[in-house]
């Protein structure tokens, strides 16, 4: 075999790299072409959310939210920290970047109605500002690509690492997620690029600026998605190499990246003790959350998780509290649940794993309207069930016992760290998807080869 310094090893280090430029470029194609062909009527929910805070970013207001009813005598929008911040605050550089800081929104437009010239201007004005977004989530995703190829480059070699580029580029659930706005192609980026630095370091002579670096992209996650905050436990473990254990020198490496991924997080915890007057690490989620879940009406609809606006009567109470007061109060209430149907965890997580892989029905509508497009639904949910069945034979390829065990417990944590909460339809598995398709890289890689040595067999 040539070397990587013989002129024939750099040949084909070179034809390699290009290949991979080829795949994301697919993948980056695939993504454009979603994003400015991607039904532009309305967004709802969480991107809703994400958006208005973006604009407010753009605009020089920072983390607010406009009050939906203004109270005469006091300012017309709030200090927010319900979702944590690191989208929106994408979302927010991609607007000033794009001339789209001004309110002229269709928010405003349902807050006070003006006449219909103005409703088709504020109109178009959200339609160019989302496609801006979408589009930024194609480079996000394409990024993903990428680094799923290189990290699987890095385990397997340049067959697994092209393979699992193709795949992932054509996979479809996480293509289709770049068009709603949501906030799973920054994590899914972050999360793999933490991955990647990780195995950088682990290289002979790694240096420990890749540490630093995956600490940083670990904290940026969890700004993204608190639950993010489980990838410091694989991270952490990867680095954790030297003997023994307990001696600091061992040491220094994990609490490189735990140091790293705290310090990242740490000014938005201040801000939030600063404006919200009261501790809140990352976010003010966890309350709706938890008692949006554990109800007796969530419960008797499998867990499905309800908006608080629609609790029981004995929650509602907590909805005029401010922001951080009233998700403790709702948190309280979820844990009270808790306490008396302890089994409800469990029934949740089952319930919520099925949503996930797409077997419940409502999930697949829920994608639907996400989408707004049954056909990229439908597209979606076929192209997760022809993946999972590669990702199982995946499981029986030789190669898989030279990946790390700590790299296959990352997406078991991120599955714990989401299934006990609230999920409606599959975006919280985007996360775990990129595992998927290193496994099934693998069987496709291993099925490749035979083919290709039963064909040299006859042919001989």
């Amino acid at each position: 075999m040539a070397s990587s310094s013989s002129p024939a090893g750099r040949r084909r280090i070179s034809d390699l790299a290009l290949l991979l430029v080829a795949v994301v470029l697919l993948a980056l194609s695939v993504r454009v072409v979603l994003a400015l062909d991607a039904p532009s009527a309305r967004i709802g929910g969480d991107p809703a959310v994400y958006d208005e805070i973006g604009v407010s970013i753009a605009g020089g207001e920072g983390w607010s939210k406009p009050l939906r009813h203004p109270v005469p005598g006091r300012a017309d929008d709030r200090p927010t920290a319900l979702h944590p911040p690191a989208w929106p605050a994408l979302l927010g550089a991609t607007y000033a970047l794009t001339d789209h800081e001004d309110h002229l929104d269709e928010a405003s437009v349902l807050r006070s109605p003006p006449d219909l010239g103005a409703a088709h201007a504020a109109l178009a004005t959200a339609d160019s500002r989302w496609t801006a977004a979408r589009l930024v989530n194609a480079l996000l995703g394409a990024a993903g690509v990428a680094l799923i190829a290189l990290i699987a480059l890095e385990l397997w070699g340049p067959k697994v690492g092209l393979v699992a580029g193709v795949v992932a580029a054509v996979y479809p659930s996480l293509a289709v997620l770049g068009v709603t706005l949501l906030s799973e192609p920054l994590f899914v980026a972050l999360e793999l690029g933490a991955i990647y630095a990780v195995l950088r370091r682990r290289r002979p002579g790694g240096s420990w600026r890749w540490l630093v670096l995956a600490g940083v992209l670990c904290g940026l996650a969890v700004l993204t998605r608190a639950n993010g905050a489980v990838l410091l436990a694989p991270l952490c473990l990867a680095v954790w190499t030297g003997r023994p254990r307990l001696r600091p020198r061992a040491l220094l490496a994990p609490a490189a990246i735990i140091a790293a991924a705290v310090l990242t997080v740490l000014p938005w915890t201040l801000r939030n003790a600063s404006v919200l007057h009261a501790p809140v690490p990352v976010a003010t989620d966890l309350g709706q959350t938890l008692a949006g879940t554990y109800n007796p009406a969530s419960a008797a609809k499998r867990f499905r998780w309800r908006n608080t606006r629609h609790l029981p009567s004995v929650d509602a109470a907590a909805l005029g509290h401010p922001e951080a007061q009233r998700s403790s109060a709702l948190t309280r209430d979820g844990l009270r649940y808790l306490a008396a149907h302890p089994v409800a965890v469990f029934e949740a997580s089952a319930w919520n794993t099925l949503r996930l892989i797409d077997v419940d029905p409502v999930a697949r509508v829920d994608l639907a309207g996400e989408l707004r497009s049954r056909a990229l639904a439908r597209v979606s949910f076929v192209g997760f069930g022809v993946l999972a069945l590669l990702a199982f034979a995946g499981l029986f390829a030789r190669r898989l016992r030279a990946g790390p065990w700590w790299l296959w417990l990352t997406p078991v944590l991120l599955w714990l760290g989401t299934v006990p909460f609230a999920v409606n339809f599959d975006r919280f598995r985007a996360p775990i998807d990129p595992f998927l398709i290193l496994l099934a890289a693998l069987a496709v890689t291993a099925v490749g080869e035979r083919v290709g040595q039963a064909a040299a067999g006859r042919s001989s």
